[in-house]
């Protein structure tokens, strides 16, 4: 029987200008430039194994970890994550301000209790083994998707970022697999005015899903400033859940975060 693959795909979509294809619409005194070249999770899942050069190259990617237990799990151990991001759209008004929509996808694979017992083995996500083994006999699959917008203007020190939706989903493929205490943290940090006065803020909103998805967006469910991009900023999105297998349960942590800093 293959093994059990706890597959967690963190969904944020960061691209390279390079990569897309946008179509342009005008209008009076104003333009949007829409990207229709938006890859699917499994095209982007399909990528991360044939090539994570591809991943590592984009415009926006950054380093993600994976936490079991609260010790952060390192390559090639039993776990694996990858990031991309794609451009969805930019609009620009009639006074020049550009504002660009994003979402990032961070893919993490973890394989808890797959060699029997308590441990834990993951073949490299591109060997032979891996391909083999990467099919329907996934055990759950875990979702997350941050939008967030940049507002670019004339004037670069009053350029500034926003988290502004999140959302997810967990599946269950192996009968012998459960989920349970699941959590989701919504996260940011950052400086804005007001008023001349410049404010810091760090907030986290916790919210505990009683069903096998989530959608939070702002302001309705968190309501975080926009933070300027000259000063350090971060946001994103922790799923936390603790997967059970018989007499044995390991806890996680997938966090899904765009910053300017080292952040997590």
């Amino acid at each position: 029987m293959k093994k059990s693959f706890i597959f967690i795909i963190s969904v944020l979509f960061f691209s390279a200008i390079s990569m897309l294809n946008f179509t342009v619409i005008s209008a009076t005194s104003s333009k949007t430039y829409i990207n229709n070249n938006i890859k699917t999770e499994n095209e982007i899942v399909e990528m991360a194994m044939n090539n994570s050069e591809k991943l590592q190259n984009n415009e926006h990617y950054q380093k993600i970890v994976i936490k079991q237990d609260g010790k952060v799990l390192p390559d090639n151990a039993n776990a694996k994550a990858f990031q991309y991001t794609q451009r969805i759209k930019s609009e620009t008004d009639s006074e020049g301000i550009t504002t660009t929509t994003y979402s990032t996808i961070s893919v993490f694979m973890v394989d808890p209790g797959g060699g029997g017992g308590g441990g834990s083995s993951l073949p490299d996500y591109d060997s032979a083994q891996y391909r083999s083994d990467w099919d329907g006999s996934i055990g759950v699959k875990a979702v997350s998707t941050i939008y967030w917008t940049e507002t670019n203007s004339a004037n670069w020190y009053e350029d500034y970022i926003e988290l502004v939706m999140v959302d997810g989903e967990w599946t269950v493929y192996d009968p012998q697999l459960w989920i349970s205490s699941k959590n989701v943290e919504v996260r940011a940090m950052g400086n804005y005015y007001i008023n001349s006065y410049l404010i810091h803020y760090n907030k986290t909103v916790d919210f505990y899903p009683t069903s096998g998805s989530f959608q939070y967006y702002s302001p309705t469910h968190f309501d975080f400033y926009g933070a300027l991009t000259s000063l350090s900023y971060g946001f994103g999105v922790n799923m936390k859940c603790t997967v059970n297998r018989g007499g044995f349960s390991w806890s996680f942590e997938f966090f899904n975060s765009y910053s300017n800093n080292i952040w997590g």
